[in-house]
Formats: C-alpha cells, structure tokens, sequence
C-alpha cells in the first residue's frame, strides 16, 4: 500500500497551461506513478459513450489491486463517474477511500466516489469471482447506502443486483430473492392466459394485480364461493372477445403479446459489455433472457405494471353488479365503464344464478330395465285383477289397430300415453280415463317421461304427491302435438 499524506489545505492553483487531453495534471508533484501510468492508458481518439465505457474498463482492470492511505477529503460531482473526469487530488481521495471500503470502513463521502465503486464491482473489478462481487454489492449496500439513506442510489442497486445475476448467469437459489415481485407477476400472467388455470387461481391472480381492492368486498366475505367462480367466470367470458382492431384479446389489451426484444443491462451505469459467449438465463418460463450475437435480449411481456387499471375497473364494475344479484351490502354508484364491460359482466351473472337454478332442481335418473320390468309386472297383475266380464268389454272397447296405426303418435307414444298426457296439459278428466283402462298411472307417465327425455332433456311429468303435473315450461312445445 502507498502512503500518502493529506494535500496542503493552503495550496493556491494559479493559471496552468491546459493539458493535452486525457493528461492529469500533477499538481503537487506527489502523485503516485501507478496513476500516471493508469492516465497514459487513456485513449483519446475514442469519443463515443461505447469508447467512455472501455477506457474506464481498461483504467479500471489496471487499477484493480492499487491501495493508498489518503484521508484527505474533497468534493467531487459527476453524473455517470469515471477516472478521467477527475483531477489528481480527487482520484488520490477516491482512491484512498475505496482502500478503507475494501478493508471494512465505510465512511461518508461523495456520491459521485460510491457510484464510481459501483460500477467497478458491475464490471467484475476488485473481485475474485461473480459471486464474490455479487456478496461485496450486498455489503455496500447494507453498510454504507443503507446506513446513510442514500434512497435513490439504493433504487439503482436494486435493478443492478437483478441484472448482474443476469449478465454471470447467478443460480436461481442466490438470484431468486432478488426476482421475487417478477416471478409473482409472472405466475400471475400465465394463470390468466392459460385454458386451464381454475377459478382460485384466477381469482387470487385478479386480485393481485387489480388496482381495485376487491378483497374488501362484502359479497366476498358473504358468499366466497360463489364469487371466486363468477369472477373466473367474468374474466372468461371478457377474455373471449376481441379487444383490439388486431384481433387481441384482454389480456393482450391489457398486458401485450409475448415477444423477444433487444434489451440493455446496466443502461443507467458505467458499464463495458465484453465479448461473451452465447447464454440463456431463465428467470421463469414468462422471462428468458439471452445473449447472443453481442446484445441481450428479453422474451417476454414488457408491461409489467403489478397494479392494472383495466382490471381494476372490471372488478369494481363486478362487485357493483354482483351486490346487486346477491343483494348484499350498500349499493355502489356506477362509474364511467366501456358499455360492453357492463353488459358482459351482467350476461355472466345471469348465466351463473340460471345454472345453480337450474342444478337445484331434482333429477330423475331413469333406468330403462328397471321400467321395462315393472311395466311387464304391471301388464301381468292388471291381467290377474280383470274379471272375465272386464276382459270382454276391454276387448270389445278397443278397436283393432294395425301397426302402422299404432305409431301415428308422436315420440312413439302409445294410444294411452298420448291420451293420458293430453289430458294432463288440457286439465281434463284423466282420473276416469285411468280408472276405466285400468292403468297404473305412475308406470305409464315413466314411460312418457322415458320417450320424451331424448327431446326435452328433463323429466315432463313431476309428482306432487300422488298427482302428476306436467312442467309449465314445457306446455307449449307438448300443445302442438294436440294441433298436429
């Protein structure tokens, strides 16, 4: 380590001749030569932010190991800080600082001097290893940006840590807490683009990245089933049409398509890109970078706000509609919404609440042996039962038909199916119709419900008790048969 004493407080500078540039001007004789040699490296013919960038490197890399004892202190302001902007005195401040840093004293000084050890530790100075300068960036942070509230440098190190663990390829067990807020968001993009995430999914996904606290919501804590399915369901059906003159959808509207685009790490720091071989960091599978052909690149979604306004305003809209269908809580006043949200949100309720409907109603399963079975057991007793006398008369009340008769009724309905179901929808008599044919009303209406599900898809005739009562839905449709 060189030993060097404080600068003179009394020194005066007098006018000097302008040095040639990229020339330090030795001011008091007493500068190190390890310096002058680091100055003569610079190369002046080099102009542009690219060129800016490899001189500090190629200074920086020469510079890696130099030590000095100076405590004397001066001020320096720069935006974007490199070795050449400064004079004599300040580099010999800067670097007799940076000596006390490595060696575990973090003393306040210039913003300009911690940008400046920043931006050697991005470019892999001073540091045995990617790990090793990954650990030191932590160390700064907690012992000096941390301690002396340095707010807005502290914003930059926190992009920097993320993009130096791209840029060395750091594992994800050591990189992972760093990308915390963008594996979240991801995870939430991928739940509600994928056909098969559930309605817990989709609905905690929502929630997160909604800028309308729908959490808070009374029909939430009050029916939270029913609304964590109707919410999935909202977003279904909004997702399911266009949103853009492109053909996109909502959550392309909202969040963009999924693309790769040419990205630039460390874009707001000294930092020199030296040729490296091609590689892929995979952050999640929503955000891959690569690099290749000498630039990064990023697939994946650009907007990446964690608080949607879009959304925001469709769960809002849903929660005023759904306390409204639920009647639940207050009212709430309807903002100003594209109509189509409105009217979207209000089909899927309806929707929702005619299905549960619906489901709420008893179904009948109909075992076609079993009916078969007991309608032959009924024909065998009914036989048993009539007297000779009865059988006659049956026999002579009921004209021959040939078969070709016996199939002019709809759905394939017997004579007295027919008979029997018309008298049902007319309100008639069918008590006395039944009694004089002898029919066992229960079997004979299976047997209607049986030939008439495949058209209607639900059970016709219901029993209330023993009555049976053909569905006020389903009048209509049966009436044309009696027109026919």
């Amino acid at each position: 380590m060189i030993k060097f004493g404080d600068f003179d407080e009394e020194y005066e500078y007098s006018d000097q001749p302008v040095a040639r540039t990229g020339v330090f001007r030795n001011v008091t004789g007493k500068i190190p030569e390890r310096i002058l040699k680091m100055e003569a490296l610079y190369d002046p013919g080099l102009s542009t932010a690219e060129d800016k960038r490899r001189n500090f490197y190629v200074q920086a890399k020469y510079m890696e190991d130099f030590e000095i004892d100076c405590s004397r202190r001066c001020t320096f302001q720069r935006w974007f800080p490199v070795y050449h902007d400064m004079r004599e005195d300040q580099l010999m401040c800067y670097f007799g600082w940076r000596t006390k840093v490595r060696y575990g004293v973090y003393e306040k000084t210039e913003d300009a001097f911690a940008y400046l050890y920043l931006y050697e530790l991005l470019n892999l100075i001073g540091v045995s290893s990617a790990e090793d300068g990954l650990q030191k960036i932590e160390t700064f942070k907690a012992s000096y940006i941390d301690i002396y509230h340095c707010d807005e440098m502290c914003e930059f190190v926190q992009l920097w840590l993320k993009q130096y663990c791209i840029c060395y390829g750091i594992n994800d067990e050591t990189a992972g807490k760093y990308f915390e807020q963008e594996i979240r968001f991801d995870q939430i993009l991928h739940a509600l683009s994928s056909d098969h995430s559930g309605a817990e999914e989709v609905f905690n996904a929502l929630c997160e990245i909604s800028s309308y606290n729908f959490r808070t919501s009374v029909v939430l804590k009050k029916y939270p089933e029913d609304t964590k399915v109707l919410l999935f369901r909202i977003w279904k059906k909004l997702n399911s049409v266009e949103w853009m003159k492109t053909g996109g959808n909502l959550f392309e509207y909202c969040f963009g398509r999924k693309d790769k685009y040419v990205t630039r790490l460390f874009s707001n720091a000294v930092y020199f890109d030296r040729v490296l071989s091609e590689r892929k960091y995979e952050i999640s599978p929503e955000r891959i970078y690569s690099w290749s052909g000498g630039k990064w690149y990023c697939e994946g979604y650009r907007n990446i706000s964690m608080k949607n306004k879009v959304i925001g305003e469709i769960l809002r809209e849903a929660d005023r509609q759904m306390r409204i269908s639920f009647k639940t809580g207050r009212e709430m006043k309807q903002k100003e919404v594209e109509g189509r949200i409105i009217l979207l949100i209000r089909e899927a309720i309806s929707e929702y609440f005619k299905e549960k409907e619906e489901a709420s109603k008893p179904k009948i399963s109909i075992r076609k042996d079993l009916i078969r079975n007991i309608r032959n057991d009924a024909v065998i007793t009914r036989e048993k039962l009539l007297t000779d006398d009865e059988m006659t008369e049956e026999t002579e009340e009921i004209p021959e038909q040939s078969s070709a008769q016996s199939k002019l009724y709809p759905y394939d309905l017997r004579e007295e199916e027919f008979l029997l179901l018309q008298m049902l929808c007319t309100n008639k008599d069918w008590k006395k119709y039944a009694k004089d044919k002898h029919l066992m009303v229960s079997v004979v209406c299976e047997s209607i419900n049986e030939k008439l599900y495949e058209e209607f898809g639900d059970t016709v005739i219901l029993f209330e008790g023993d009555q049976p009562v053909v569905q006020e839905d389903y009048l209509p449709d049966l009436e044309i048969m009696w027109e026919e």
